[in-house]
């Protein structure tokens, strides 16, 4: 029986489970005898023998009751480790990766083979830098990802340069600053006021004797853990905002665990309930940023929320927040104190470190890459809208489902190892194809958010670590699948190799003008997760909390931080997530058409990588989009010309929209006045009839008057 489970470092993986028979084979032998026969998506990762394969009732396959894979069952294989750089370089994979002690890694085994992925990679290479073993890159890790490979690679390198200092070591004032990413959440609460768009939920639903009183004090004990759950940005006397951390023993003086009974509502209403409380403003300066509920439902059914403001947690802060929690709540049922391992930093020792950087110069080679990659990038990469963008945008955002089947994944992954990219790489060349079939341009933007816990010190601890990573895509009709996924490598690479720049210092170096109402930079986001259901719990505390863990609730925030918020990660096989929409910009029908193209775009890909972007099948619904454009009501021009149709459409429609940018709206009258007061313009200097002017114009309102003027005067 081979199975797509989720492993708690290398996320989806294929585990074959097997019972004894009358041949003997080792899982080694299998592997061999699959792999030159299948693709090598279809190779089983571990191979686990069971006496017999456990059931349900029912007689079905009982999932839940299978092992978990052991990736280390593979390792070990090769040649055993000789040389001091090679027993480091072995120490730091199994240090990054998780693994027993007792693991013997050899010479050959290879770091992504066993679960690592970008993130990991980074603290790899952080990780072997802190032991001054080397200077590497994490370019490095992608091209010689063996142990014998990534430390002929250290054996050459050239070390002496300058190395980061880590987490904690930075000594922390008196005044805490708040961190480059809390000042841009401040200054986007400044300018919307509180909502729901920057409030992460984490939410779990169980069944059975809940204690509610232990689950009371595990909230607790996790607020007073964590510093950044218990801080309050406030701006000092001289303007500069700081953080403020409450003390841990006074987080019951002011942590309020609410209560609702939903036993006699519906799935439905229970949604909406969570909708509610979840959507409730938080105030960065007034409140405190979290808050926590238990929803009592029938059947022994409850509802266990917490809502924190996104300034002080991540995504990536989940797994640590879950992991404290619930062996908080099993240590109070039983009547102790959580034995918690004490945390190498806090977030403000981070934002500490992330000022000490910048004063230092450690952001200078950052700065100037930054500011080359996105020299000229355009204002706006995004989908054409269809209302226009207002100045002061609503957040208001709405979801649809985005799945792409195993079969169509699994060809993906295959595509990924043979082009030597990683899934989050060809995700992101998928998305950049996707938005320039549907009219974003040639030359776009896809930010992705990254953890930002670089320092392996801070992989336990809970703050707002995540940056933004602008991906510049350049494109063409005529490149192929393959030529894309390699530029996209290489433009994924360079900029994790310069992620330690915050995201508004990268706005400023590129210099581009700001659109009222959109994102700098990137409009559109693109989150790739390697484990989705970052707040799951691990089978052991499942099983000591005595709960059973239902299917997980995602409440709905209604809410978006771009004009298009992607999320997708690998589940049972199949490449699985969302797109959140702005609903002050598109249609339900836009967002439904990104989301079919994306599923095509994905299946070209999957298909050849020598398929061209103009040969990309175009799903149905946008072939007739674009028949209707080209398909118009027919008119009688004969004897017109495009000079004659503008002066004719500025008398017949004089009070009518003519033009729109942002928020202005020319009529066709004020459009002819701006193309007539443009024209005498010209003519007084000189210009005639068949003369050619060089146009240097913004892209706003003047723009049209520019082609309405073209055919009389000019050539643009």
């Amino acid at each position: 029986m081979v199975v797509a489970v989720e492993h708690a470092v290398a996320g989806t993986v294929l585990v074959a489970y097997l019972t004894p028979g009358s041949l003997e084979v080792s899982g080694e032998q299998l592997r061999v005898w699959l792999g030159a026969r299948l693709p090598a998506h279809m190779v089983p990762t571990a191979f686990v023998w069971l006496e017999v394969l456990p059931v349900t009732a029912n007689g079905k396959l009982d999932r839940k009751a299978l092992p978990a894979a052991d990736l280390t069952t593979v390792v070990g294989q090769g040649r055993t480790l000789s040389s001091d750089t090679e027993i480091q370089v072995a120490a730091a994979f199994s240090a990054v990766l998780g693994m027993d002690s007792g693991v013997e890694l050899s010479v050959e085994d290879d770091f992504f083979a066993l679960g690592g992925h970008s993130l990991l990679a980074t603290r790899l290479v952080a990780r072997l830098g802190e032991g001054r073993v080397g200077q590497l890159s994490l370019r490095s890790v992608f091209d010689h990802p063996t142990v014998a490979g990534l430390a002929a690679v250290v054996d050459g390198s050239v070390s002496g340069g300058p190395v980061l200092p880590r987490v904690g070591d930075v000594v922390r004032p008196e005044v805490v600053p708040a961190s480059f990413g809390q000042r841009a959440l401040w200054v986007v609460g400044e300018l919307t006021g509180a909502g729901s768009v920057y409030t992460v939920p984490v939410v779990w639903q169980v069944r059975g004797d809940l204690d509610v009183a232990a689950w009371e004090q595990a909230v607790c004990d996790v607020v007073a853990r964590h510093e950044a759950l218990r801080t309050r940005l406030i701006e000092d006397a001289s303007g500069e905002l700081v953080q403020v951390v409450e003390p841990g023993e006074n987080v019951t003086d002011w942590l309020v665990v609410d209560h609702r009974d939903a036993s006699e509502r519906d799935e439905e209403a229970t949604g909406e309930l969570l909708d509610d409380w979840v959507q409730r403003p938080v105030s960065l300066n007034a409140d405190m940023p979290v808050r926590a509920l238990v929803v009592s439902r029938s059947n022994g059914r409850y509802v266990l929320a917490m809502a924190i403001q996104h300034a002080f947690v991540d995504e990536w802060s989940q797994p640590a927040l879950a992991a404290d929690l619930w062996s908080a709540y099993v240590a109070r049922g039983a009547g102790r104190e959580p034995a918690f391992e004490p945390l190498h930093a806090q977030y403000a020792d981070f934002a500490v470190w992330q000022h000490h950087l910048d004063d230092q110069g450690y952001f200078d080679v950052a700065r100037r890459y930054w500011a080359d990659e996105l020299a000229g990038v355009p204002e706006l990469s995004t989908l054409p809208a269809d209302h226009v963008r207002p100045a002061f945008p609503s957040h208001r955002g709405a979801d649809l489902p985005i799945a792409i089947g195993a079969e169509v994944t699994g060809r993906l992954q295959q595509v990924a190892a043979d082009a030597n990219v990683s899934m989050f790489m060809v995700v992101q060349a998928v998305v950049a194809a996707t938005l320039h079939r549907l009219g974003a341009g040639e030359d776009l933007v896809v930010g992705s958010p990254i953890g930002g816990r670089t320092d392996p010190s801070l992989v336990d601890t809970v703050g707002y670590f995540v940056n933004t990573l602008p991906i510049r895509h350049r494109l063409s009709v005529d490149d192929s699948v393959g030529s894309l996924l390699s530029r996209t490598r290489t433009a994924v690479l360079d900029a994790f190799e310069h992620q330690h720049l915050p995201f508004d210092l990268m706005a400023a170096e590129a210099e581009v003008l700001r659109v009222p109402g959109a994102n700098p930079l990137a409009q559109v986001l693109l989150t790739y997760t390697t484990d989705i259901g970052e707040s799951s719990i691990s089978p052991e505390l499942a099983i000591s909390s005595g709960l059973t863990i239902l299917d997980p609730v995602r409440p709905h925030l209604g809410a978006v931080k771009a004009d298009l918020d992607v999320y997708l990660g690998v589940r049972d096989g199949g490449l699985e997530g969302f797109v959140s929409y702005a609903t002050d910009l598109y249609d339900p029908a836009t967002a439904a058409q990104f989301v079919s193209t994306l599923g095509a775009v994905a299946e070209a890909f999957a298909g050849s990588v020598d398929v061209r972007l103009a040969e990309l099948e175009v799903p149905a619904p946008e072939r007739e989009v674009l028949a209707g454009w080209s398909q118009g009501a027919v008119a009688d021009l004969s004897g017109s010309t495009v000079d004659g149709v503008l002066r004719a459409a500025a008398t017949e429609n004089a009070d009518v929209g003519a033009v729109v940018f942002g928020d202005v709206c020319l009529s066709y009258a004020e459009f002819d006045g701006r193309v007539n007061r443009l024209a005498r313009c010209l003519v007084g200097c000189g210009v005639g009839v068949g003369d050619r002017v060089v146009v240097v114009v913004r892209r706003d309102e003047w723009l049209p008057v520019m082609v309405g003027i073209a055919p009389t005067l000019v050539d643009i």
